[in-house]
């Protein structure tokens, strides 16, 4: 009788990459935000919007969003933030919607541009306030870094913010290794700005995580690759957005037939 022959076995899902011990280098403790000298404008208190007097985790995940697609003007009291039009969708219409109500007692009116989706608001008090208290510079985002309010001893504020940035301007990729089925996992994320992308590596590591930062001439990355890099962002950041939390789903589905 012939013998059959059995498949080939993998090793699925180990990573020659270890997490690290945490260590917070941020010397900053206190999360308390003066918005005493802001300046409200006659429609801001019609619209009854609020400014937020400590840091939160929420705040920080919306800073985070804010740096990672958000927009605002120079020379006008205007923000905006955008997304895909089809896989941020209910990003927007189930999360996002409800963070500015929280934050900022702001009803944002959503609306579907060509290739996007998202929303303006023309507030004097919240350009202020991103402007003066929270150290967001307005205009382009070529040189970003990050802002001075974000570098606090505080795990769940580097957390959040990280959450924010990647739902909005991340990725999570996995790849096909060679044609071995492996699809090993890589998240990372892409700005023009050198500074931002080391601060980001910076953070990072202080979360335990060995990122792999790349600078070039017009863009630069910070990556995170492999199974336990992709587990540890899992449990220690997470994402609000659909979008990323389906094709991890996605993948998982697959990694479950691949060892059966």
């Amino acid at each position: 009788m012939k013998s059959i022959r059995k498949p080939k076995q993998r090793n699925y899902g180990k990573s020659k990459i270890k997490i690290k011990d945490k260590n917070i280098t941020f010397r900053k403790s206190s999360l308390v935000l003066d918005a005493s000298k802001i300046n409200f404008s006659h429609k801001d208190k019609k619209k009854c919007i609020i400014l937020p007097s400590k840091l939160t985790p929420l705040l920080a995940e919306e800073m985070g969003m804010h740096l990672g697609d958000g927009f605002l003007s120079a020379s006008k009291y205007d923000y905006r933030l955008k997304g895909h039009k089809l896989d941020e969708k209910w990003y927007y219409v189930d999360y996002i919607r409800h963070m500015y109500k929280q934050l900022y007692n702001i009803d944002v009116k959503l609306k579907n541009y060509s290739d996007t989706i998202g929303f303006e608001i023309y507030s004097k008090a919240l350009w202020e306030f991103k402007v003066c208290v929270l150290g967001i510079n307005p205009g382009r985002k070529d040189d970003i870094c990050l802002p001075e309010i974000i570098k606090v001893n505080d795990e769940d504020i580097l957390r959040r913010f990280i959450r924010g940035f990647f739902d909005t301007d991340g990725s999570v990729y996995f790849m096909d290794t060679n044609g071995t089925g492996n699809f090993y996992p890589r998240l990372s994320i892409t700005q023009k700005s050198k500074q931002i992308i080391d601060d980001l590596g910076n953070i990072f590591r202080m979360l335990g995580f060995s990122p792999k930062v790349y600078h070039y001439k017009t863009e630069s990355h910070v990556i995170l690759y492999g199974y336990s890099q992709l587990k540890h962002y899992e449990n220690e950041i997470g994402w609000s957005s659909p979008k990323h939390l389906k094709k991890v789903r996605r993948w998982k589905e697959m990694f479950t037939v691949a060892m059966v």
